[in-house]
């Protein structure tokens, strides 16, 4: 009888045990130099965050992105944070802006992070 209480004590206390959440780091970047009209890709890499349930999104010109994006396999680490990475085929044009949103459950809001390197 003992086990048994033992065994559904640690079912009711175990979602407390694994709540706690790790916030996401976000880069944003291409893989090569900028150059207007020239075709790249466009990454946004989220990193060291926990749990690994997370949704990321790309944005140009503050609308969602239409253009088809992959995402990577879920990663983790040594510390068992999760990471991963989306990615997708840009054309930049003079004026454009392009910014991933990052949505995890360790944060209340969103995270938009633009795309820095961009020189026009």
């Amino acid at each position: 009888m003992e086990i048994i209480q033992t065994f559904v004590l640690i079912l009711l206390l175990s979602p407390q045990i694994t709540m706690w959440t790790v916030r996401p780091s976000v880069n944003v970047y291409t893989e090569f130099p900028e150059q207007q009209g020239k075709v790249n890709v466009l990454y946004c890499y989220a990193t060291g965050f926990y749990p690994g349930d997370i949704e990321v999104t790309f944005y140009l010109n503050g609308q969602k992105s239409t253009v088809k994006a992959e995402t990577s396999d879920l990663m983790y680490g040594e510390d068992w944070t999760f990471r991963v990475y989306k990615y997708m085929n840009i054309t930049p044009q003079y004026g454009d802006k392009y910014t991933c949103e990052v949505r995890h459950s360790s944060m209340v809001e969103p995270k938009m992070t633009e795309w820095k390197d961009n020189i026009f």
